[in-house]
């Protein structure tokens, strides 16, 4: 590992390692884009108070004040409202990679410290030592099942200390909850044999109905074995594995004794991969958008025209067909699952594009279209008269250097070259791939129909200061005119957009 990648590990395993040692700190990421660090007090289901580390001040938040995913996490981990509903139980794990002949590999446990040079993981039982050196990449703490970390003795312990449910009831109806979410079967029902012992607490009629549970469960282990393996491949977001199991089940197990645990199951995990393929036919989409982008840049013997036809028309069914076959997916469903991005906050993420120097092709109409162009221009104009000198320099020397390459090309003087001004078709052939594409991706995006432009802003021409002028010598020693800019073609800007 170089140097610079080693510091850069050991800083942010230093920063996650202070974070994980601050008391029940939790990184919390809101709708607005604010990032929070500090401590949960007192949730309940209409939200909870924040205690910024940072300043030591109080926030209250709503959970609809949080991202989707960090609200979910929070909510099943405080057993709130829905928690029954679900039985993924998370933990927040570390993850690392580790250098190996080949691709680098993932490690994730519990962090339990640094030593050194060394950091240490414990994984289901089990110590290991990893000398930073042999690591790469980021290292970062994630939320896994918890039984993918810790072994059913350690969950089992550390939730009973927790708890320390002692004479009280209601914990213990408490406890053998989690216990049932974690699959826990034979303790959950000693924990529940213990409330009744109690007096049964506020909750008689849910004991009831929990015992029934965990007694079906243990009566029927082989196909509460496979109900498991259902959960298990679905919380890896292994879904085809998941699916092709459920199938299983129920051919295996017609008349099943365990029918409404594997029915509210297979909704869990039908919800799940609803959730998983959106975020991901979500950030597929904008990849392959992308790649065909600069398939079509590849193309010189396409005209402009014609790419933008292609791309308007063309693209959304080539990334369409892909997703398909990459997610093994009809493309009926992927365009449903598309569509539903904005459900989740933090799944559509904003995606840049340009139309560069051949923002002229589109004409002014277009080129304008959405922008706050007024303040843009006066933007504009207030740049053109602080612009540095080391600015101005380059900008002088862009534009010899353009008008000596057009005078060579066509054989004329200076100023016959910059009253000369390119047709699409010369920008085109002239552009780079990477121009291309960026035009290529812009054209898709506000024309196909599949995106929704966010923002489209207006970028002055450095050729010209955005004046659409620039001053080119004549003939004549000393005399200068003023000519049309060659880059903007007078219309001095360029456009730019944010889609999503």
């Amino acid at each position: 590992m170089k140097k610079p990648a080693l510091v850069s590990v050991l800083l942010v395993i230093a920063l996650l390692l202070g974070l994980s040692s601050s008391a029940a700190a939790e990184t919390l990421r809101l709708r607005n884009g604010a990032l929070l660090v500090g401590k949960i007090e007192n949730p309940d289901e209409n939200g909870f108070v924040f205690l910024r580390i940072r300043d030591g001040g109080r926030i209250h938040l709503r959970w609809e004040d949080l991202i989707l995913r960090d609200a979910e996490r929070l909510r099943a981990s405080f057993q709130l409202l829905g928690q029954s509903d679900g039985d993924v139980v998370s933990f927040r794990a570390f993850r690392v990679w580790r250098k190996t002949s080949g691709a680098p590999k993932a490690l994730t446990g519990e962090l339990l410290g640094r030593d050194g040079q060394k950091i240490r993981l414990r994984i289901l039982g089990n110590t290991i030592e990893l000398p930073l050196m042999s690591l790469t990449g980021t290292p970062q703490f994630v939320d896994v099942p918890i039984r993918e970390i810790l072994t059913p003795d350690e969950i089992y312990r550390r939730k009973l200390g927790e708890m320390n449910p002692g004479e009280d009831a209601d914990k213990h109806v408490l406890l053998a909850d989690y216990l049932i979410r974690v699959e826990e079967f034979q303790r959950a029902k000693e924990h529940l044999q213990e409330a009744q012992r109690l007096g049964s607490g506020s909750q008689p009629n849910k004991i009831i109905g929990l015992l029934e549970r965990v007694e079906s469960m243990l009566a029927n282990k082989a196909e509460a074995d496979h109900l498991r393996e259902i959960s298990v491949a679905a919380n890896r977001n292994k879904f085809p594995k998941a699916l092709q199991l459920m199938a299983s089940f129920e051919e295996k197990y017609p008349s099943s004794k365990l029918a409404s645990e594997f029915s509210r199951r297979k909704a869990l995990v039908m919800k799940a991969r609803e959730r998983y393929l959106i975020d991901k036919v979500t950030e597929d989409w904008y990849r392959y958008a992308r790649d065909e982008a600069k398939k079509l840049a590849r193309s010189r013997d396409l005209g402009v025209e014609q790419v933008q036809v292609k791309a308007a028309e063309d693209m959304g069914q080539a990334i369409r067909e892909r997703i398909a076959r990459m997610r093994k997916i009809e493309v009926p469903e992927v365009e449903a699952l598309f569509r539903r991005r904005f459900e989740f906050p933090l799944v559509p993420k904003i995606q840049p594009a340009t139309y560069g120097q051949g923002s002229w092709i589109l004409g002014e109409k277009d080129l304008i279209a959405g922008t706050a162009r007024g303040k843009l221009a006066e933007k504009a104009e207030s740049n053109t008269i602080t612009l540095g000198n080391q600015v101005r320099r380059e900008r002088e020397r862009r534009l010899r250097e353009f008008i000596r390459s057009q005078g060579r090309r066509a054989g004329q003087n200076p100023q016959q070259a910059a009253q000369r001004l390119d047709s699409p078709s010369d920008w085109w052939q002239e552009a780079s791939t990477r121009e291309r594409q960026l035009f290529i991706l812009a054209s898709y995006a506000e024309r196909s129909g599949d995106m929704k432009v966010e923002r489209a802003q207006l970028r002055p021409c450095m050729t010209c200061a955005a004046s659409g002028r620039v001053q080119v010598p004549t003939a004549e020693a000393g005399r200068m005119v003023s000519v049309t800019c060659p880059t903007c073609h007078g219309l001095k800007h360029f456009r730019t957009i944010r889609f999503r």
